[in-house]
């Protein structure tokens, strides 16, 4: 039986939903992307988090400080508290499952915090990270979502009224409906997943769609697969789907459920 909850700062508590396994000697710790992405991608994480469950492998899912359930807005998040907040997540799922350390499975915006995290993780809690169609620089998530918002506002689609990057409040900038600080947005379009990926922890890369796997995640050392699944995590159209990749879904957790 799922159960949400509230943990990490008093003043600005994260949601979570812990997806407890049965003699379960394992745990997993899902990452997020953030913006529209996090709505796309909402019941995917939910399917891989339940799917883990039957596997019997305990797993934690939340929302970042700014969104979804958890406190605070995201025009006042940050860099540094979304890494934060993945520090709680995976304090909070060391102190359910009662075990020393955790997997982390991480989806396209989170694979960057993901390895950010993995770089302080100076108490070796992290066994092994697995990223889910990475971004490989962070300009990648504001472009694409331009892209998205420029299509639709070419299309006339009642669904996004406004420009692609409208300035709703000082110092933010909006996109496709979610406000981010232009200190925020600055922080994240300087992230190259180039610097990040040099770590002593094991890791495995799985790309959908048809596009080329971009050269820098092809080295020595890492883990990479192909699968066929869609990755239009950016896509909007009139019913506002979300994406749910099963294959790629299952994929993911059944390498997980092998590792050691």
């Amino acid at each position: 039986m799922t159960t949400p909850m509230f943990f990490g700062p008093t003043k600005t508590p994260l949601y979570g939903v812990f997806h407890p396994a049965l003699n379960a000697k394992k745990s997993v710790l899902v990452l997020n992307s953030i913006g529209y992405e996090y709505m796309r991608s909402h019941r995917a994480i939910k399917s891989m988090a339940q799917q883990f469950s039957r596997k019997g492998i305990h797993t934690l899912r939340f929302d970042y400080r700014g969104t979804g359930h958890s406190a605070d807005t995201l025009e006042n998040t940050s860099l540094e508290s979304l890494l934060e907040d993945c520090n709680y997540a995976i304090d909070e799922l060391i102190r359910l499952s009662g075990q020393d350390f955790v997997h982390i499975v991480a989806l396209r915006f989170g694979a960057l915090l993901a390895l950010h995290t993995a770089h302080s993780d100076s108490l070796d809690r992290i066994r092994s990270i697995t990223l889910w169609d990475p971004i490989t620089h962070g300009h990648q998530l504001f472009r694409e979502m331009n892209k998205a918002a420029t299509a639709l506002r070419d299309e006339k689609d009642p669904y996004l009224s406004s420009g692609s990057r409208e300035q709703v409040l000082p110092d933010t900038q909006a996109y496709l409906g979610y406000v981010f600080s232009n200190k925020l947005v600055k922080c994240i379009e300087n992230i190259s997943i180039d610097t990040l990926l040099e770590i002593s922890t094991p890791l495995s890369i799985f790309i959908g769609g048809s596009n080329e796997t971009p050269a820098s995640l092809k080295r020595d050392g890492i883990t990479l697969q192909r699968v066929a699944a869609p990755d239009a995590w950016c896509e909007i159209d009139n019913f506002g789907s979300v994406l749910l990749p099963q294959e790629m879904i299952q994929t993911i957790v059944r390498q997980v459920s092998n590792n050691a």
